[in-house]
This record gives C-alpha cells, sequence and structure tokens, in this order.
C-alpha cells in the first residue's frame, strides 16, 4: 500500500463525507477536528478500508482488476510462465545428504579440490557447504540434474576466489568494434549452475500459420508428440530479414550485421492433439509464418532441478579495469533448464549473473562492491543479464553501479524483472531485438541513467517491440527514452516520469503505449504476480 504523506492539506469536506459514508451518520466536519497526525490515521483507515473493498486503487486499462481487460493478442504480452518450472511449483526446500567438509574442506584453505569432489561424486544430491570462509582458486561446475550446492545463509557461508577466469582459462577475442578483450567481459561464471543438451528429438516443420495470442499450430506430419510434453517451437529469419523485421515492427534502425541472423524459441506443453492439430498451454508469442522455417520438437532438457544457495560469492578487492579490460571475476553462469540461484550475495564482481535457457528463477540476491571504481563511479560491467526465455529475476538489490545493470539481448525473450532496487539502476537493451521482456515493481534509485544501454551500431535498434516497464519508481523523475531506443509497441505503465501533463493512456508518435499511473498506487504492482495467479487461479490477483 502507498504510504500516507501526514505534511499534505487535506480536504477536510472530502474527509468529512467518507467519514459519514462509513457511519452512516451526518455530522458536521467541525466535528471531525483533530490533529493532522489523527487525520493521517484515519486517513490510512480509510485507504486500508476502501483497498479491501476494492475500490479507491488505481486500475489500468491493460489490465483491470483481476485481468479481465487482458486480451492474450492485445499489446500487453502474457509473462505469467517466466521462473523455475513455469512459475507453477515453488524451487524445493532442499536438505543435505552429503557435505564438502567429509571430502576434506576446511575454511582458511584452498578447499578446490575438496569442493569438486564432493560435487563430481554426488550427483542429484544436495551438497551441504557450513558457515565459514572458504578459499577456491578454480571454477566450480554444477551441471548434473538435480545437484544442489547449499551453504549455511549468504550472512554466514563464504565462497572467496582467488583467481579470475581469465587466469584460469585464458582467452583472446575483440569487440563487434575490434577492441581486443576476453570473452569474460561479457560471459562465464566461476560457478556454473545447470548443462546444456536435450535429448534427441526430430524437428517436425510446423505447415500452415497463425497469429501472435493463437494457441493451436498445424504440423503436416506429426510424430512422436503426445498430451503433457513440451515442445520447442523455433523460427529463424530469411535472407530477406522478414523475422527482424517483424521483431521490430518494421523499424529495425541500423541492422546490418544481423538482419536475415535472429531466431525466435518459445517453449510450450500440450493439450491436445488431434490429427495434425496440436494445442499449446499458452499463447503464441509470434506468428507463425512459411518463410521462418518454423519447426516443433519435443523438448526433453537433459539438467534441471540444479541449485546454488546460501552464500557469499566474494572475490579480491581490486580496482575496476574499465570497459572491456575485465578478467573475469565473473559470479554465476546459470544454463540449462528449471534451475535456480537463492540467497547469494556477490562482492567485487566484474560481472553477476548471466543466464541462459528458459524458466530459471534467481531470488534474492545482492551485488555490492568495495573496489574503485572507474572514471564514471561504475565498478563492474554486467550485473545480471537474461539471454534465455521465460527466466526470473526477482527480489534483487545491486548496491553498486555496473556499465550494465539490468540487461536483455540478443535471444532474451519473455523473461522478467520483478521487485528489486538499485542505488541507480540502469536498464540496458542491448541491440539484436530483445522481445518481449517485463520489468515490474522496481525503484531505481537515483535514476540518472534509466536508458543507458549499449550493443555495437549495426545490429538494430536497442529493443525489439513488446518490452514492458510496469510500476518503476525512483527517486528523481526521468523521462522516457530517445525515440531511437526501439520501435512501436514498447509499454510504459506507472513511472516515475515527466509525463508532460498526461492525464489518461495514450499512443505516443513512435506508436509507444504511456499510461501515466502512480508508481505503487495502482494494481496490480506486479505484473508477473497477477498475470501467474490468474492463470493458475489459486487465489485472486491483488487489488
Amino acid at each position: 500500500m502507498a504510504s500516507t504523506n501526514l505534511d499534505t492539506k487535506y480536504d477536510f469536506d472530502a474527509v468529512t463525507q467518507s467519514l459519514n459514508s462509513l457511519t452512516g451518520e451526518n455530522r458536521p466536519a467541525k466535528e471531525y477536528e483533530m490533529t493532522r497526525w489523527s487525520l493521517g490515521g484515519i486517513l490510512l483507515a480509510l485507504l486500508v478500508f476502501h483497498a479491501a473493498s476494492g475500490e479507491l486503487v488505481a486500475q489500468t486499462s491493460l489490465w483491470g482488476r483481476t485481468g479481465e481487460k487482458w486480451d492474450p493478442k492485445g499489446p500487453l504480452p502474457d509473462f505469467s510462465f517466466a521462473g523455475y518450472q513455469r512459475s507453477e511449483q515453488p524451487i524445493p526446500e532442499r536438505t543435505p545428504t552429503v557435505s564438502v567438509t567429509d571430502y576434506g574442506a576446511q575454511p582458511g584453505i584452498d578447499a578446490t579440490k575438496a569442493f569438486q569432489e564432493a560435487i563430481e561424486k554426488n550427483p542429484g544430491q544436495c551438497i551441504g557447504v557450513p558457515a565459514g570462509r572458504f578459499v577456491l582458486s578454480d571454477r566450480l561446475r554444477i551441471q548434473t540434474a538435480g545437484t544442489v550446492l547449499q551453504g549455511e545463509g549468504s550472512r554466514q557461508t563464504t565462497l572467496f576466489f582467488t583467481r579470475s577466469l581469465q587466469e584460469i582459462e585464458p582467452t583472446q577475442t575483440q569487440t563487434g568494434g575490434g577492441q581486443a578483450t576476453t570473452k569474460y567481459s561479457w560471459s562465464g561464471g566461476l560457478i556454473t549452475v545447470g548443462g546444456w543438451g536435450v535429448a534427441s528429438a526430430k524437428k517436425q516443420p510446423i505447415s500452415g500459420t497463425a497469429e501472435r495470442g493463437d494457441t493451436e499450430v498445424q504440423v503436416a506430419n506429426l510424430q512422436d508428440v503426445q498430451v503433457g510434453d513440451d515442445v520447442q517451437l523455433k523460427m529463424t529469419d530469411d535472407d530477406a530479414g522478414s523475422l527482424t523485421d517483424y521483431l521490430y515492427r518494421g523499424d529495425s534502425g541500423d541492422d546490418k550485421t544481423v538482419r536475415g541472423k535472429l531466431s525466435i524459441v518459445q517453449v510450450a506443453r500440450v493439450t491436445a492433439v488431434s490429427g495434425d492439430r496440436v494445442t499449446l498451454d499458452r499463447p503464441l508469442r509470434a506468428d507463425i509464418n512459411p518463410r521462418w522455417q518454423p519447426t516443433l520438437t519435443k523438448f526433453q532438457p537433459r539438467t534441471q532441478n540444479s541449485g546454488l544457495e546460501g552464500v557469499s560469492i566474494e572475490f579480491p578487492v581490486t580496482p575496476y579495469g574499465g570497459h572491456f579490460k575485465e578478467v573475469g571475476f565473473n559470479g554465476i553462469d546459470l544454463i540449462g533448464t528449471n534451475n535456480w540461484v537463492r540467497d547469494v550475495e556477490i562482492l567485487n564482481c566484474d560481472s553477476g549473473i548471466f543466464i541462459h535457457g528458459q524458466f530459471h528463477t534467481v531470488t534474492d540476491v545482492t551485488i555490492r562492491s568495495d573496489r574503485q571504481p572507474d572514471r564514471e563511479g561504475r565498478t563492474g560491467h554486467h550485473g545480471f543479464t537474461a539471454a534465455g526465455q521465460d527466466c526470473l529475476v526477482t527480489k534483487f538489490r545491486i548496491r553498486t553501479r555496473f556499465i550494465h545493470d539490468v540487461t536483455v539481448t540478443r535471444g532474451s525473450v519473455g523473461n522478467v524483472f520483478s521487485e528489486g532496487n538499485g542505488v541507480d539502476l540502469c536498464f540496458d537493451f542491448h541491440r539484436e531485438a530483445p522481445y518481449e521482456n517485463l520489468f515490474t515493481q522496481i525503484s531505481l534509485g537515483k535514476a540518472s541513467r534509466p536508458w543507458n544501454s549499449g550493443g555495437t551500431r549495426g545490429k538494430g535498434r536497442h529493443a525489439g517491440t513488446g518490452n514492458v516497464f510496469w510500476n518503476i519508481d525512483s527517486r528523481t523523475k526521468i523521462t522516457p527514452p530517445k525515440p531511437d531506443f526501439g520501435p512501436a509497441g514498447l509499454l510504459f505503465v506507472g513511472l516515475n516520469a515527466y509525463d508532460g501533463g498526461v492525464k489518461k493512456p495514450v499512443t505516443l508518435p513512435n506508436g509507444w503505449y504511456y499510461e501515466p499511473q502512480t508508481p505503487g498506487r495502482f494494481a496490480p504492482a506486479n505484473l508477473h504476480q497477477a498475470q501467474v495467479e490468474r492463470r493458475l487461479k489459486s487465489v485472486s490477483p491483488r487489488d
């Protein structure tokens, strides 16, 4: 609920009318004279009463009270499948069956070999790490299904890495602009959670067409697909770049290096099969067009349910070298499907967490730094990067400044960032058509650079269409991005923004939707949560 400012000059006649409506009496205003503190309490009670009764709390024209205004074919995408196990199950609570100390790990000395042995010899187990500061000099890989590395809590168990990725596995590459660097500037982690690979399955061409929002596709020679199967739909651009045009709604900008090279992926579950028709449990994120060689493949990932939780990941306190000079003090590389990171703190990193694959959850993660920043006050490159599909980053905190705090990029589709905050957050759209991602219930902090984005020129505008910014607060008012940020179809609802006197929803000249709700004072505050609740129908969306 929004806070009540007790220093505001209230309209006593309006308050009197509300009080009389509650009591059923008709008393004059003077009988309600009181101190501003008593008045504040009464107003707070009124807010509670009206919110509980479904009144007073503002609603959006895209959603309504419980989603009754939402249209799966409309401008607001469905984000309800983002997160571990499609947000249908909580992250499991595991109890360790073995400890790294069983293999000789002790606080204060190099425990790398003991950690690696514990992980390799106990696939599928929950491996405990007791309280203490454990020294590690090499990478850790948690890459078997069901394997969890669990500390006593991020304030009690510390994993201190003494060497960077570049020291461990040296690499050399260059940026899109030709600058020499390492691949660890934008990828990799000293802890890998999850594994790649799916069971082999035949790609089956999708015939006919379908529209975004539909739930049925036609497969000419349907084989080995049954109700309950997960399937992956994939479409790849043609030489003319028509998929690029679609993802950018015909306004891709400078796209000379990506036109004809982009693809889009979506995983769904089969609910019915009838002849050559397959019905899915979620709306299509994009049209089905034969020009994009659409295929359907049975989706059977090999590694799921792996996790890292209850630890602090710490690196040496070294000055930040600057953009593209990172040596790979990177926290976590989260890959595969249905894996998680929970209750983790990352200290003094070049980059925090890179997320690839589908249906991961990263929750309750804090990133902070004691490093000497560069000249622009930044201590690292990337905070959180969601480069997969339908992944959830929630309850996150960034207590420093990165060049890119929260990133979506090529292949980023349907990801959600929610309930996060930072000292001066920026949303980084790294070009190559990041499509239909959600940022909801986030506080930017200072908000001096909310739309700072990267990516090499020639890879299209920063954002693809369908990205949503919903309930975004900040200490200072912000302005919308520059018009070349993205194409038509971006949605901005409830920003602490200079709105130029806009009082109702409008479509801006460049095709962006803008609705001037007050952050924290409209429902739903967290769009992802409301969409999940509506889909699962377990509880009603919060007013």
